[in-house]
């Protein structure tokens, strides 16, 4: 019960405006990548307890059964919500800290895909996480650009990422 309250409670936090230094790295990302970006409207911020990332990222039901099984889900840090067009990120991430833009970064990389059609593809449609490796490369490029201090995602995570829809596209393996 408690995970659909949660739920109930994530649909009416207010979205925040969008940060002034979305396009500043819009345009890295633009001119470091195949992206095109024409002054859509740019993605605003909504701020939700941590512990709400999981429901909002796997949905209710996935939590609960994940709770009631004793697994455990990913962890989430950050999303990007193509269908409104926002970030959703934990209350607890200072985002004007430098040390978190990596994640901004991220998350504008998804943005830019929404914008390119790339969320239109059949892989991405099948299989979202398909999405992530570019999200990964530019981010990485971007650290390693401005000498960023963030925490980088570890070789192997990056490995095992790129293998994710492998099962939808291939028939496994």
């Amino acid at each position: 019960m408690k995970i659909f309250l949660i739920a109930f409670l994530i649909m009416f936090a207010s979205p925040l405006y969008a940060n002034p230094v979305f396009e500043k790295y819009i345009n890295w990302l633009v001119t470091n990548s195949d992206f095109e970006y024409n002054g859509e409207e740019l993605p605003t911020i909504k701020r939700i307890p941590r512990e709400w990332m999981q429901v909002y990222a796997y949905g209710p039901e996935t939590v609960a059964e994940s709770e009631k099984s004793g697994t455990t889900l990913p962890g989430v840090l950050a999303l990007y919500d193509d269908i409104n067009n926002q970030f959703i990120l934990p209350e607890d991430l200072d985002i004007n800290d430098y040390k978190n833009h990596h994640i901004i970064v991220h998350e504008l990389v998804h943005y830019l895909q929404k914008i390119n059609g790339d969320y239109n593809t059949p892989e991405a449609e099948e299989c979202t996480t398909s999405l992530e490796p570019i999200a990964y490369e530019l981010q990485l490029k971007w650290m390693d650009d401005v000498d960023h201090p963030g925490q980088r995602p570890n070789e192997l995570f990056l490995f095992m990422l790129s293998l994710a829809c492998k099962e939808h596209f291939h028939g496994g393996g």
